[in-house]
């Protein structure tokens, strides 16, 4: 089994300290996690070849690979692989599903509270957010290809800083607006993702058609239902991430 952490796409990791398998490890059963880029690292995008986006989802794809092709020496068998997750987690389950780079890489997949048709696992102003976060760097250039190049040349940890800053505000005064860095729907070219919306690969049978199991966590973001005012909000979200 297969374990794709959540987190909003901009934090969480593999480690045992969030999501222990300790419950999962009683059986028959070999466990992975995997950890994969993050906020504007792993999901930043112009809509063009500059930076077409879902790094992180590739990401993904290449840890399954990883496991087709090492499994065997952990007592695994590579035909008999189930991925699955919660949250962002599980959108990405939902994406890997959707996209023919990861055809035959696993069997099965489970999806805890979240899948691609979730508004906020879809990036609708992608361009629009990696321009605002290039201005807040001092990057001011229409030119995406130059764009990118700089942003490129940033600490990370500043970009990161500055991005995450950037994504935090958007949100706040627009919560319907989704997560900043997410995934997107490529441009079309050789190494996409995917490039066209789920509903419309679902309609058309265009996945990969294994067994699923889908559940709701209900109220999961309730903790931040719990926070008065967007001011503290926002200083919760900048201070947790």
């Amino acid at each position: 089994m297969v374990w794709i952490h959540g987190g909003a796409f901009i934090h969480g990791n593999s480690s045992y300290g969030q999501y222990g398998p300790d419950h999962i490890i009683d059986y028959d059963v070999v466990f992975v996690s995997f950890n994969y880029r993050l906020g504007v690292f792993g999901f930043l995008s112009t809509e063009d070849m500059a930076a077409p986006g879902n790094a992180a989802l590739k990401d993904q794809n290449l840890a399954l690979r990883w496991v087709q092709s090492n499994i065997k020496h952990f007592g695994g068998d590579p035909k008999k692989v189930t991925i699955f997750g919660e949250s962002a987690g599980a959108a990405s389950v939902s994406y890997q599903l959707q996209s023919k780079k990861s055809k035959g890489l696993f069997r099965a997949a489970i999806m805890q509270s979240g899948n691609s048709l979730c508004l906020w696992s879809l990036n609708r102003n992608a361009r629009k957010i990696a321009k605002e976060t290039a201005l807040a760097l001092g990057i001011n250039t229409r030119n995406t290809t130059e764009m990118v190049a700089n942003m490129k040349k940033v600490n990370y940890t500043e970009l990161h800083r500055v991005a995450l800053v950037t994504s935090v505000t958007i949100t706040i005064v627009n919560p319907l607006a989704g997560i900043m860095f997410s995934p997107v729907i490529e441009p079309y070219h050789k190494d996409a993702f995917f490039y066209n919306y789920s509903d419309v690969l679902l309609r058309k049978g265009e996945y990969n058609q294994v067994p699923v199991i889908i559940g709701v966590n209900s109220n999961e973001a309730a903790v931040s239902n719990g926070i008065p005012g967007k001011k503290i909000l926002y200083k919760f979200c900048l201070l947790r991430y």
